[in-house]
């Protein structure tokens, strides 16, 4: 009897592998920008990743981390520049959404990159491995270096929707700002004639603050510049590697928080870097288990619910039913990112 339900289980998860490499998401060519972008996420984090002019970048955006304007920010973009460069006319250039495991892969002239998310932790790992010795550099990019008035129709990504007051801001991030005092919350209460009873209400921006920490062995600061991308300036903090590697890894601690004073806050953060760098770098056994147990969840996590296709040559809507099963999986795959999350995925995604 216990035979028979070991094969019966080992039959299973095959199916389920073959289905999963079946709805995978391929590109055999870098993007343009980030609009040909590929998600990627897990546990309550998300990004979007993309290859364009040979650099390979990224956004960064975490559950619950919300401005004063109860805006939903991003924590900032991210760029891995590699010299030589493999991915500039590469002629073998892959991108690949690989779901049984929940991560990216992008491979080229022997270089091989993969991001993931720590389902259980809010890390961010980009491993490179590369069959000759390569010089990296990465960038942490942000247009919030300077406070910007919110434009007409992003005002939508607020509670003020359509509506915003006039000025309202954007206030500029530093790793020592928390929201302002004064946030969306304030306003409503007083806009509903609430102010008597405030005292009594929670006050989820209150406080609020959230940031990370950008990681790497072999890294020196190389200093600021400030750039445009997609119509927007920005800012630009870089590292480069003291000297060229075939292996490199690089990791991106989050912590949200609602804390008192930045310096608990700032501890906060500090605990969750060394959970990973125990003795003050980081630790391939405790990444390699992380990586492990992501994994883990994910293969689980498609073995709860699929839709197979069934392959019929007599049925003229083979085509439409491949195209629905795909999408199911591709969004089941956008909400497995959030499975943790402090709040809820969008209707959209």
């Amino acid at each position: 009897m216990k035979r028979f339900y070991l094969a019966i289980a080992m039959i299973f998860v095959g199916v389920s592998v073959l289905w999963s490499q079946h709805a995978n998401v391929v590109w055999d060519t870098p993007s343009r920008n980030s609009s040909e972008s590929m998600p990627c996420g897990g546990g309550d984090i998300g990004m979007n990743i993309w290859v364009e002019e040979g650099d390979i970048l990224f956004y960064l955006s975490r559950s619950g981390t919300f401005d004063e304007n109860n805006c939903q920010l991003k924590q900032g973009r991210f760029r891995l520049r590699l010299s030589p460069n493999p991915f500039e006319d590469a002629k073998d250039f892959r991108q690949e959404l690989k779901l049984i495991d929940g991560y990216v892969e992008i491979s080229a002239e022997g270089t091989q990159v993969q991001l993931w998310a720590d389902v259980f932790h809010p890390v961010v790992h980009i491993e490179v491995i590369n069959d000759r010795p390569l010089q990296a550099e990465i960038f942490y990019e942000n247009w919030r270096y300077q406070d910007r008035l919110i434009r007409k129709g992003e005002g939508q990504q607020c509670s003020y929707k359509w509506a915003p007051p006039k000025g309202t801001m954007t206030h500029a991030d530093f790793i020592s700002l928390e929201n302002a005092e004064e946030t969306v919350f304030d306003i409503a209460v007083a806009q509903q004639g609430m102010n008597e009873v405030k005292s009594q209400m929670m006050n989820p921006l209150k406080n609020l603050t959230f940031g990370g920490y950008l990681s790497g062995e072999n890294l020196e600061y190389i200093g600021t510049s400030d750039s445009v991308y997609a119509g927007t300036d920005y800012r630009a903090w870089g590292f480069r590697s003291l000297k060229a590697s075939k292996k490199h890894h690089f990791s991106v601690v989050l912590h949200t928080e609602q804390t008192e004073t930045v310096t608990q806050w700032e501890q906060g953060l500090k605990t969750a870097w060394q959970r990973i760098a125990p003795q003050g770098k980081i630790s391939s056994k405790v990444v390699s288990q992380d990586k492990k147990q992501t994994r883990l969840w994910w293969n689980a996590f498609w073995q709860r619910s699929f839709i197979e296709p069934i392959e019929n040559t007599e049925n003229k809507n083979d085509s439409d039913i491949k195209k629905i099963t795909r999408n199911y999986t591709l969004f089941r795959y956008m909400l497995g990112c959030n499975a943790y999350g402090s709040v809820p995925t969008k209707f959209n995604g």
